[in-house]
């Protein structure tokens, strides 16, 4: 049966779940996020790739209408996930004062031309740098969720950022006028990738618990050979930003130069050792762990999450990652946790889980799988959704 999109949330208060007996509405989700990168498209990131999985599992209970807005170009239809379709918008072309002034009306000038296209929906669900699509005024009564899974919305509160981290998310802060705990608070759902983000949700931003929702990150990586395969004495790294502890790596670099040190991603700004080798982008990430024999996450501020521990784990690699925010959750083995950023410490670690007996490993990259398996992922988005309508 039809159910109006906006009548059945109208007198529901936000942030109550639906009745056990209330039907699902037909229609379709908007989702409004800045920059939507298809898997294995250049520029993606670990934030990318868990809104792309989200959003493939929420097609498959109703259309979603992707509205993007960093001008990229949509994605090719997908056959497998038909009710899944882009309108990419360009960019909104503001700087500094100009972004500040903008921003937010370029956000919701998309979003009412998008209303006008489409018609009323039965959902709406925006990220971190778009969190004013949820306001009630723009969108009027239809329900709303916030995937948050970074430190975009915390500004100057974020725990643990160094001090150039805390000024961009303050800068940050400033574009959006400071608006983001107003309109996050506004919303029905909170979604967040972890029980650590969903700690500083409740604790930084005052979100009641019974209005987030942990999804699981969905773990897609296969092993592609056995640990043995991989070169000896090498070590994976994947660098995005100063807050990845790069200086940490090219130390260990210096004081080990047994060890050969892959840095993908990101190339460091300091001069790197003889031994440290730039692997740029890589697309194809089962290939990319089983390049290393152990990986390391030595990030010096407190990850949300951590989805490179997490996938070379599911590669059926070792990890050594900093004891800190949500990286403790993507963890099968407490070895693998390592406290403090001391050299000698995580050398010594390193070489512990280079001569780690192999069906350890093969041990914990299964419950690692099984942990973030395909089945848990869906099963905590059917709940986000189930929570909007």
């Amino acid at each position: 049966m039809e159910a109006n999109a906006s009548s059945s949330s109208a007198n529901r208060p936000r942030g109550s779940a639906p009745g056990p007996g209330r039907k699902k509405q037909h229609g379709y989700l908007l989702a409004v996020i800045e920059t939507y990168r298809p898997q294995g498209a250049a520029g993606g990131t670990g934030g990318t790739l868990s809104n792309e999985h989200v959003l493939r599992v929420l097609s498959r209970r109703m259309p979603v209408k992707l509205l993007t807005l960093d001008g990229f170009d949509p994605p090719e239809p997908d056959p497998t996930h038909p009710d899944l379709t882009c309108d990419a918008r360009p960019p909104c072309g503001l700087r500094k004062l100009g972004l500040v002034r903008g921003w937010l009306p370029y956000v919701r000038r998309q979003v009412r031309a998008a209303l006008e296209r489409h018609g009323p929906p039965a959902a709406v669900l925006a990220t971190t740098s778009t969190v004013c699509a949820v306001d009630p005024m723009l969108i009027g009564p239809a329900p709303s969720g916030v995937i948050v899974q970074a430190f975009e919305n915390f500004g100057a509160l974020a725990p643990g950022v160094t001090w150039s981290t805390r000024i961009s998310l303050a800068k940050q802060a400033i574009v959006r006028h400071f608006s983001d705990t107003h309109h996050i608070r506004q919303a029905e759902v909170v979604s967040a990738n972890s029980e650590y983000m969903a700690e500083q949700l409740r604790l930084r931003l005052k979100i009641s618990p019974n209005r987030i929702v942990v999804v699981p990150q969905l773990c897609d990586v296969q092993p592609v050979s056995p640990p043995a395969a991989s070169p000896a004495n090498t070590v994976g790294f994947v660098m995005r930003t100063a807050d990845k502890n790069p200086a940490l790596v090219m130390a260990l670099a210096r004081l080990a130069p047994d060890l050969t040190f892959r840095i993908f991603g990101s190339r460091p700004r300091a001069p790197a050792p003889p031994n440290v080798e730039i692997m740029g982008w890589a697309s194809d990430r089962d290939r990319m762990f089983a390049s290393a024999r152990v990986w390391i996450v030595p990030s010096k501020w407190p990850e949300p999450f951590g989805r490179v521990s997490m996938e070379a784990q599911a590669a059926d690699r070792p990890v050594a990652v900093a004891n800190t925010g949500g990286l403790p959750e993507t963890v099968a083995d407490p070895r693998y946790l390592v406290s403090g950023y001391g050299a000698d410490a995580w050398l010594n670690r390193i070489r512990e889980l280079l001569a780690q007996p192999e069906q350890i490993t093969l041990k914990n990259g299964e419950v690692v799988r099984q942990r973030f398996s395909k089945d848990a992922h869906e099963r905590a988005v059917g709940e986000l959704l189930d929570r909007l309508l």
